[in-house]
Order: C-alpha cells, then sequence, then structure tokens
C-alpha cells in the first residue's frame, strides 16, 4: 500500500496523523501502542465544517513537559514499541539534533528542542509512524510543499524539495510535520486510489490536506528532466564528443532525432534526460558544445523495474546479466559492454553473442 500526501495549505504532525486515523488507522491500536511511552495524555477530538461535510482532527492533550535530546532517547529506549517503530522515531531525533546543532551551534546531549521535544510532538510522531505500520503501507509521497512563515529548523529540514513561497498569515509547515515528510518521498504524479482522507488545520478554510491511500504495482519511481534543442546547422560528428560529455557530466539518457526544419531544412532535435541536481552542469555543456542559443525542459516522473546485476559463467567467461526483481516481469538482459569486449576479444558477430546468451 502507499499513501500520498497532498498539502494543499499546511501540515502539521496532529493532521498527518489525523489523515492515517480518516484512513482506518485504528484509535484503540493507536492508544496501546502510545501508552507503552509512559507519557500522561489524553486523545481529544477538534470538530470542524468543512464543504459542508463534518470532520474531525484528532490531537493530544498533555502536560506541557519539554524533554532534552537525552531524555527522548531514554524515553523511546525504554518503551516496548515495535523494534522498527522506535528505530524510526531515535532515528527523527537525532535528525533534528544534528540540525539544532548546525542552527544553533550547541552539542550537548540535554539540548531541548522547543515544540519538538514537547510530549505531544513525541506522541504524533510516534503514532504517525505506528499509523503507516497498521495501515500496512511501505512507502509514502507527498506534494509540493506550500510554505509560509517557516521556522528555522523547518527551513533545514525542506533543503532540496521542491516548495512554493506563499503568504498565508501562518506558519503553514510545522516543524514536526517538515520531520515526517522527509521520511517520505516527493513527487507529483497521477495516481490511482482507494480511500481517501481530509484533515484540517486552525488557521484558514484553505489549511487542510488531502491522504489518498491506494494499492499499487512497485516499481522504482524517480524524477527527472527532459532537456531538448533543435539543431539545424550542425555537422551530425559532433554528436559522438557531444555523448560523451553529456554521460560524463551526469545525463542518464542522450538521442538524436531526424527532423525537418523551416524551410524544408534537414535537422536534429536533442534530448537528454538527467536528474535534477545535474540540470544546470548537463545545460552548460549543451551550449557549450552545440550552436543553441536555447534549451526547453520538462519535469517528468519515470517508472522503473527494480533490478541487481548479477555475473554467470559462460564460455567467454563471467558476463553480467541485468536480472529484473520484479516477479511479473521476469527478464534477464546481458550488458552491452559486456557483450562488445567478447565480440573483439573473440572475432565474433554481436549479434552472435547477443543470440547464445538468451540461451544460458
Amino acid at each position: 500500500m502507499f499513501v500520498y500526501f497532498d498539502i494543499v495549505g499546511g501540515a502539521s504532525g496532529d493532521m498527518l496523523l489525523s489523515s492515517l486515523i480518516g484512513l482506518g488507522f485504528k484509535k484503540k491500536k493507536l492508544i496501546e501502542n502510545l501508552n507503552l511511552l509512559g507519557i500522561n495524555y489524553k486523545i481529544k477530538e477538534k470538530e470542524i465544517n468543512f464543504s459542508h461535510t463534518k470532520l474531525k482532527r484528532a490531537y493530544f492533550s498533555c502536560s506541557s513537559t519539554n524533554y532534552s535530546y537525552k531524555e527522548i532517547v531514554s524515553l523511546i529506549n525504554k518503551a516496548t514499541l515495535p523494534k522498527d517503530i522506535k528505530l524510526k522515531v531515535l532515528s527523527v531525533y537525532e535528525f533534528i539534533f544534528k540540525i539544532e546543532n548546525k542552527v544553533h551551534r550547541v552539542k550537548e546531549s540535554n539540548l531541548r528542542f522547543g515544540h519538538l521535544g514537547e510530549a505531544d510532538a513525541i506522541l504524533e510522531i510516534t503514532g504517525f509512524f505506528l499509523g503507516l505500520k497498521y495501515l500496512n503501507v511501505n512507502k509514502f509521497f507527498f506534494s509540493t510543499i506550500p510554505l509560509s512563515q517557516p521556522a528555522p529548523a523547518t527551513l533545514e529540514i525542506l533543503k532540496g524539495k521542491l516548495i512554493k513561497p506563499i503568504d498565508l498569515g501562518y506558519e503553514s509547515i510545522t516543524p514536526t510535520a517538515a520531520l515526517l515528510l522527509s521520511y517520505g518521498e516527493q513527487r507529483e504524479e497521477v495516481i490511482s486510489f482507494d480511500k481517501f482522507s481530509i484533515s484540517y488545520g486552525d488557521y484558514s478554510p484553505q489549511d487542510y490536506l488531502v491522504a489518498y491511500m491506494g494499492s499499487g504495482h512497485n516499481f522504482d519511481k524517480d524524477n527527472v528532466v527532459k532537456i531538448e534543442t533543435t539543431l539545424d546547422d550542425v555537422n551530425p560528428q559532433i554528436f559522438e564528443l557531444l555523448f560523451d560529455s553529456l554521460f560524463k557530466g551526469g545525463a542518464k539518457e542522450v538521442y538524436v532525432e531526424q527532423v525537418i526544419v523551416k524551410k524544408s531544412r534537414p535537422g536534429f532535435v536533442l534530448n537528454v534526460l538527467c536528474e535534477r541536481e545535474k540540470l544546470e552542469s548537463v545545460k552548460r555543456i549543451i551550449f557549450n558544445y552545440t550552436s543553441t542559443f536555447g534549451l526547453r525542459y520538462q519535469f517528468l516522473l519515470r517508472d522503473k523495474l527494480p533490478y541487481k546485476f548479477l555475473s554467470k559463467n559462460t564460455p567467454w567467461g563471467k558476463i553480467r546479466f541485468r536480472i529484473s526483481l520484479d516477479k511479473d516481469y521476469p527478464k534477464c538482459i546481458p550488458e552491452y559492454e559486456d557483450c562488445k569486449r567478447i565480440s573483439q576479444k573473440f572475432g565474433l558477430p554481436i549479434i552472435e553473442v547477443l543470440e547464445r546468451l538468451k540461451r544460458i
């Protein structure tokens, strides 16, 4: 199962947890596990009218105790929670401890985190991971984040994420929500879902998120950039060096299409796929190695079969094969570079090498 959080106007720890309750996470199971922490608390519900529908948001009422990093680690270690939940909660607080050290330049283990050290934040973080576990969610995703009046810690946590700066007059993403979302994968995509729930905040009609839950094929996914440019005044001999430079610069795929351009002249469309982080370096290579004055690009989502490399013994020695790990799409493909090496070493046509390897 997966969950996709569409952060429409904001997110907090209790909003994220409430959305999982709305998707079917039983409060009884939540309470059973949170009681193991030894924190004195009550779960309360706030009823909100949303688009002619009455919604409930769960939140914690507890003492104003603020725990230090050392006390939180001790609290989690002593609790008889499931081991995987304990490790996730501990990793959250280790992460924020490192961020606080960086932002405030303090390193003592009795550091206190402000709101993240409050009892309700500890309960929200633990409850969120419990919710994912008991809903059998193995992956969760989230949308671009609308960011208004963020705390310094929130900015540090969200480094590298796609945000949309807005001015709502309130803190749209709390540090707790930023921390929890950072354990998912940011993605903009079309999804097919079976359930949804809406969780509402306190500040405005736009302060809500929608959580979608569904089952889907377990493809690996990544976000890439496709860069294009049309070339009508180049010698195609430049492409060999251009391709080599692009692959060295981080391109995942490079290909050229032949087209007819203005005034019926023959031309080429250069296409390059790369990770978002490599966009600037790839752009520089294209501008340096071609005559183009402009590029166009778009952000794409890829589905990929998970795979591994496996070396097999063959009549020509060991050859690497790319093996699909997806039982619905079994594949076993010999690596081209290894086949090329065999072809050159033994004087065999590469097509014969490929055909014989298929039977191994």
